[in-house]
């Protein structure tokens, strides 16, 4: 197997990223990228390294134990006639409060066989004085208040998305306002965005769905140090 690890200093790697986004938070130092290749897979891994060691160590361990998950997964297969390659490839988009909060959305495509690649999202939202992973349950005094609000926002924004081939069914159960349904967010100035791959909502030809819910509709329902976050209090 070949294994490339290398690292790049941001302004090399992000520079269009945060043109785009100048409110992104500035303590990212530098961008890891793995890359492994055989005969019967291919692995691409990028993640960011920041200036605290407590959000480093909880990404890179995000990371490895998704590398190793899939190369148990593969190790383990009798299924690959030798036409294809299995295929993991893990990319990051940055968001955030700008010396406040640090969001980091990671994309994965996971290829093992089938008509098509599967398609995930998993999200973190890095307290940048403490190093602490935010959720739900951080955010918010009333989380099923909150989760209400969310959840009325989101079918609003992504109803119409789906046009007339919508099953119902399906889209009332996974936009329901529970903690699993609403688990992958990433804060921004302007709000709280929630990504909802493939098939949560709707079939795969839809591909992942995404809603903002603003900071003004969920202001009241703020915990105390949220609302330090919110950007109407910087």
């Amino acid at each position: 197997m070949r294994t490339l690890i290398s690292t790049f200093i941001l302004g090399l790697v992000l520079t269009a990223s945060a043109s785009a986004a100048p409110s992104l938070p500035p303590c990212v130092a530098s961008v890891i990228h793995i890359q492994e290749d055989t005969f019967e897979a291919g692995i691409r891994a990028t993640y960011p390294a920041v200036m605290d060691a407590r959000i480093n160590r909880t990404v890179r361990t995000w990371v490895q134990n998704s590398l190793h998950e899939f190369k148990a997964t593969i190790a383990g297969s009798r299924d690959n006639p030798g036409h294809w390659k299995y295929m993991l490839d893990i990319g990051p988009s940055l968001s955030g409060i700008k010396g406040k909060l640090l969001g980091i959305r990671f994309q994965t495509m996971y290829f093992t066989g089938g008509a098509h690649p599967n398609h995930f999202v998993t999200t973190f939202n890095f307290d940048l004085e403490t190093g602490e992973d935010v959720r739900l349950d951080g955010l918010f005094t009333d989380v099923p208040a909150a989760l209400e609000i969310i959840a009325e926002d989101t079918r609003a924004q992504i109803l119409p998305n789906l046009g007339d081939h919508v099953d119902e069914t399906w889209f009332r159960d996974g936009t329901e306002p529970t903690r699993e349904n609403y688990q992958f967010f990433t804060c921004a100035p302007e709000g709280l965005t929630f990504y909802f791959p493939p098939y949560h909502l709707a079939a795969y030809v839809f591909g992942q769905q995404q809603a903002t819910v603003g900071w003004e509709k969920l202001a009241p329902l703020l915990a105390p140090k949220a609302a330090r976050w919110f950007p109407a209090h910087q």
